[in-house]
C-alpha cells in the first residue's frame, strides 16, 4: 500500500485531536492548585469539555492503525486507552466525592444551574470512560487477530463483499 503520506496526514490530524484539548485544558486550568477543592471541581468541569474531540482522535487513529495493520501503534494506543479508562475512573470517583461538598458552597440560587452543569460533566466523563474501555478491549482483541494469521476484519469485509 502506497500511501504513506496519506497515513502519515492522518495520524498527525488524529494527534491534533487528541492534543489540542488536552493543551487547552492544561492552559485553563493555570495556576495549577490540586490541593484545594473548588480547583479541583473547576478542573474536573473544564476537563469534559474536551473529551469528545479527544476521544474522536483517540478513536481514528486506532481505526487507522487497525485497519493499515500497524501493530506497533494498535499496542501503544491500546495503551494510552487503558491509562485513559483509569484516569476516567478516577477522575468520576473524585467528582462524586467533592460535588455534594462543592453543593454546600455555592449560593441557593445557583443550585439547579450547579446541579445541571454537574450533570453535564459526569455525562462526558463517563462516555470517556466507556469510549476508552472499549477502545483498549479493542486493541486487545485486533492485536490478537493480527497475530494469529487469520487476517484482519478489513479482509473479511472485503472478502465477504466478492462474489
Amino acid at each position: 500500500m502506497k500511501l504513506t503520506f496519506l497515513w502519515a496526514g492522518a495520524y498527525f490530524v488524529a494527534a491534533v485531536f487528541v492534543l489540542t484539548p488536552v493543551m487547552d485544558v492544561t492552559i485553563a486550568a493555570l495556576p495549577f492548585r490540586p490541593g484545594e477543592m473548588t480547583w479541583r471541581f473547576a478542573a474536573t468541569g473544564i476537563f469534559a469539555e474536551g473529551v469528545m474531540t479527544a476521544l474522536l482522535g483517540l478513536f481514528s487513529a486506532l481505526a487507522l492503525a487497525v485497519y493499515l495493520e500497524h501493530r506497533s501503534v494498535v499496542k501503544v494506543l491500546g495503551v494510552v486507552s487503558a491509562i485513559g479508562c483509569l484516569t476516567f475512573l478516577s477522575v468520576i470517583g473524585l467528582f462524586l466525592l467533592e460535588a455534594p461538598q462543592m453543593r454546600s458552597l455555592v449560593a441557593e440560587e445557583a443550585q439547579t444551574g450547579m446541579v445541571i452543569a454537574s450533570g453535564g460533566a459526569l455525562f462526558k466523563h463517563l462516555t470517556g470512560l466507556i469510549g476508552t474501555a472499549l477502545m483498549a478491549m479493542a486493541a486487545r482483541s485486533e492485536l490478537k487477530h493480527m497475530g494469529s494469521g487469520k487476517g484482519s476484519q478489513r479482509d473479511m469485509v472485503v472478502a465477504a463483499g466478492q462474489k
